[in-house]
Parts: structure tokens; C-alpha cells; sequence
């Protein structure tokens, strides 16, 4: 009997009893490593256009995330090759089944209902998509500078378009704290990939130039919390990597310098602007807005009165006096409104995704750290965690374009960490 021995070629596995077996074998096998092939180029065309179009166009997004799935899906099924799955897709899919559950006990309009699923649903569509798809150190290089690349073109995009800077607006983002909370994460990547990222002068001067034009977004944005979170994140990176030891501390200095130069300059030709930077009203709204919320969930404390439906119970709440409100979509704090619309089955689900992904990260910190890319894209995920949390206090950074994102760059070092070893990981 001829034993088989396996040869690895471009993906699809070949055995000498295939060869034995005659041309017709050959054939076969040669057909199939083209589906793979063609599956898995039609995957990665779809996530290229997920990225670029990731903070600029709705409707190309979602379309080439599903396409990209359903391809990757398709090669992971011709190789026969289990699908990668980690304890942070589990609480993903879980927040979004219970979510789904309120929402059906809470009698939520289908229409709201379905667009709050599947909010949830992209980020671990996301999530699950590059930590399968990306193979190497080079294809995860390749997805970093794409979400800089589309961060940046989204921005020139907006100043091409946007009449005053007042409430500072980025095409699908939207304007103000959705703005900061997802450049606050692009600032990240761009001074994680600056800081110990190596490579030639060219690419070097790119990410300085990327983690520029990251930090006048989040200025102009008139993000506060952002703005401390990312200046904590680069305190924190600086430490941890023993940067400031080999005089790289000028990275630092040069993003406050930036956030200080654009402050004082909207200071001195906005005064309007200027007195968005000092208005304390926002805080004083929030506080009321919580007080809401902590009604909500004493009255729903175990499944919350359903995602999405914050808006509709707090107006009815408040009758007449919603006009004092300047904006009531969420709880303006992600523990609290995932209280409010989730309940106590929530919050418990939300922490332990924090949990799961904090320990995820620095489980695989040693296997990373090694060289300099892959520990510049451990540090981006992070720094976008950490920013996540920190603006959680204070704003709702767990939905849309800014979650889609941490998700990526959550997902980056855990796929690098999955190829290490991998005869596709090299």
C-alpha cells in the first residue's frame, strides 16, 4: 500500500497516491486549487473595498463584507479547513442574540430592530472576516495601511465638501463624537505603526503623515474624550514599548503639538468653535440622560427595554421637556445604555467581550512582540480597546463605522498570532 505524503502547493493539497493515480487525479486537484485561488482573490478584492469604503460609502460596505464572508466561507469549505473562532466571536454573537430577544420581548418595530441586530451582526462579520483571511505579516500590513489610506481620503473628501467646520462631519461617519471616536482609533494604529512599526523611510514618513492628518480629524471633531483617550494610549505605548528610551519620544510630542496647534487655532479664527471646546452643557445633559437610563434598567433590569429603543422611552419619559434635549439616541455612556436597552444579561456580556479580548491580546504578546510590524499592529489593538473603553465612559463607541473598526484591528494581531506555524502564516 503507498503511503500518502502531502505537498503543499499555493492552498490545495496534493498527495503522491493522487500523482499515482493518473491524470485524471491531476485534473481534479488542479481544479480545485483554482476555486480556491479564485475564491480567496475575490475575498481579499472584497475586503480592499470594505476598507477604502469602510469611514466613506454605506452601501458598498455592507456589500463587499457579505461578499467577502460568503467567498471566504467558500475557500475555508473547498480546503476543508476549520473556520477560526475565539471567545470574543462567541460574546459578539451572543451580544447580538440577546439583543435580538429584548428587542422581540420589548415588541421593538421590526424595521428598528433589524437595524440594530444587524449593527452587531457587521462587527462580528468584521471581526471574524480578517481573523480568518489574513495569513501573513504582509497581508495584515496590507489591511493597516488600507484603513489609513481610506481614513485619510475620507477626510480630504469632507473638506472638499463641507461648508464650515462648526460640527466637523465625515461623509458616512457623521459629524462631531462619531468623528473623534473612530480617528482617535486611526491615530492609534498610525502612532503605534510610527513608533516601533520599522521599515524603510518612506513608509515611516507615511505613517507620520497618516497619524498628521488622524490627529486634525479628532481636533476639528471636537472630541474631548478622544482626544485624552489617545493621549493616555500614547503615554501607555511609550512605556510599554520603552520608546521614549530611543529618543522616539518626538512622536508624542509631535501629536500634542498638533492637537494644541489646531485647538488654539480654532480658539483664534472659530470663536463659536471655541466655545464648543469649553461648554460644560454637554456634561450636565449626560448626567440627566444616565438618570434616564438607570430608570430604564431599574424598570427592565434583567433583558433592558430592547436595543434602539432609548430614544422612543426616553422622550415618552420626558413629554414636553425633550426640548431641553439636545440629542437622545443612546445613553451617551456604552455601560449605561447597554444597561438601559440590555439589561443586567447585557452588561454581562459586554464586560466579558472586554475581558476576552483584553486577555486575547496579551496572550499572544510574547509570540508577537518579536518582530517590529506585528508588535506595532498588537499595539494598535490595543490602543483601540483601550480608547473603546475609555470614551465608553462618556459616549456609545460600540456601534457603526468606529465599532467595525476596533473590531479590525482587534482582529489583526489575532490572525497573525493564528498563522504563526501555519504553512499559509509565513
Amino acid at each position: 500500500m503507498t503511503s500518502a505524503t502531502d505537498i503543499e502547493g499555493g492552498g490545495a493539497r496534493f498527495s503522491q497516491t493522487d500523482a499515482e493515480a493518473g491524470p485524471a487525479a491531476l485534473e481534479a486537484r488542479t481544479k480545485a486549487l483554482g476555486v480556491q485561488q479564485a475564491l480567496r482573490w475575490l475575498a481579499w478584492a472584497a475586503l480592499v473595498v470594505f476598507c477604502v469604503s469602510l469611514p466613506l460609502f454605506e452601501a458598498p460596505k455592507n456589500i463587499s463584507l457579505g461578499v467577502a464572508l460568503v467567498s471566504t466561507l467558500g475557500y475555508l469549505a473547498a480546503r476543508r479547513e476549520a473556520a477560526r473562532w475565539d471567545a470574543v466571536c462567541a460574546l459578539l454573537l451572543a451580544l447580538t442574540l440577546t439583543g435580538a430577544l429584548s428587542a422581540a420581548l420589548n415588541q421593538t418595530p421590526w424595521p428598528l430592530a433589524l437595524k440594530n441586530a444587524s449593527d452587531m451582526a457587521r462587527i462580528l462579520a468584521a471581526y471574524w472576516l480578517v481573523l480568518n483571511l489574513v495569513r501573513s505579516e504582509g497581508e495584515a500590513a496590507t489591511v493597516a495601511e488600507l484603513l489609513l489610506a481610506s481614513a485619510a481620503l475620507a477626510l480630504l473628501w469632507s473638506l472638499g465638501t463641507v461648508q464650515s467646520l462648526k460640527f466637523m462631519s465625515v461623509a458616512s461617519l457623521g459629524w462631531c463624537n462619531n468623528v473623534g471616536m473612530y480617528y482617535s482609533q486611526v491615530a492609534a494604529l498610525g502612532f503605534s505603526l510610527s513608533l516601533i512599526g520599522g521599515g524603510p523611510w518612506w513608509r515611516r514618513l507615511w505613517w507620520g503623515a497618516a497619524l498628521g492628518i488622524a490627529v486634525a480629524a479628532l481636533s476639528l471633531a471636537l472630541c474631548r474624550s478622544g482626544i485624552v483617550a489617545f493621549v493616555l494610549f500614547c503615554g501607555v505605548a511609550l512605556v510599554g514599548t520603552k520608546a521614549w528610551r530611543q529618543q522616539t519620544w518626538w512622536l508624542m510630542a509631535l501629536a500634542l503639538a498638533a492637537v494644541a496647534a489646531m485647538v488654539a487655532g480654532e480658539f483664534k479664527t472659530m470663536p463659536e468653535v471655541a466655545h464648543l471646546w469649553l461648554d460644560t452643557n454637554s456634561l450636565a445633559e449626560r448626567w440627566r440622560i444616565w438618570q434616564l437610563a438607570a430608570k430604564f434598567f431599574s424598570e427592565h433590569p434583567l433583558l433592558g427595554i430592547g436595543p434602539g429603543n432609548f430614544k422612543a422611552a426616553a422622550e415618552a419619559a420626558l413629554g414636553a421637556g425633550v426640548r431641553d434635549y439636545y440629542y437622545l439616541g443612546n445613553a451617551h455612556s456604552l455601560y449605561l445604555n447597554t444597561l438601559a436597552e440590555r439589561g443586567i444579561v447585557g452588561m454581562i456580556l459586554l464586560a466579558a467581550f472586554i475581558i476576552a479580548a483584553w486577555r486575547g491580546l496579551f496572550a499572544i504578546r510574547p509570540t508577537l512582540t518579536r518582530a517590529p510590524l506585528p508588535a506595532a499592529l498588537w499595539w494598535a489593538g490595543l490602543g483601540s480597546l483601550m480608547i473603546v473603553v475609555l470614551i465608553g465612559v462618556i459616549d456609545h463607541p460600540l456601534h457603526h463605522e468606529h465599532a467595525l473598526l476596533m473590531a479590525a484591528l482587534l482582529a489583526l494581531p489575532r490572525a497573525l498570532a493564528a498563522g504563526v506555524g501555519s504553512p499559509h502564516g509565513q
